[in-house]
């Protein structure tokens, strides 16, 4: 299985001094911000779901995943025919179990899920380098 993780190096001035990370939020709205302006139809999706009374509703099924609510990535964008499915983390974030479990269920069904943590990352994605 290919997997697709990309990484950046660390953030520092000129000078050397260490910049403030940008938060897995920050990261996501600039990756999304670029898609759109790329012409991507893009969707960003919740994990969780809510309680109603007694019964908990998620927010999505994944049908035959081992965990059927937790693991899709944040971010799906279509355009001409094509997905992308990205999984947005700070410089430093890891990708958890659940994560990991629906890369390689995607992966047994011909899907990549691209790891990105900078708009530099979702560039190379897609123009292919």
């Amino acid at each position: 299985m290919k997997r697709t993780n990309y990484t950046q190096p660390a953030l520092k001035t000129k000078r050397g001094v260490p910049l403030r990370e940008q938060s897995e939020s920050e990261v996501q709205a600039a990756v999304i911000e670029l898609l759109r302006k790329a012409g991507y139809l893009v969707i960003r999706f919740n994990s969780g779901g809510l309680r109603d009374g007694k019964r908990f509703v998620a927010f999505y099924h994944i049908f035959g995943a081992e965990k059927p609510a937790s693991g899709f990535p944040d971010v799906a964008a279509f355009k001409g025919g094509k997905c992308l499915l990205l999984e947005v983390k700070r410089r430093t974030g890891k990708p958890s179990e659940a994560q990991e479990q629906f890369r390689e269920y995607a992966a047994q069904h011909g899907v990549t899920v691209a790891t990105v943590r900078s708009v530099e990352d979702v560039l190379r994605l897609i123009n292919g380098k």
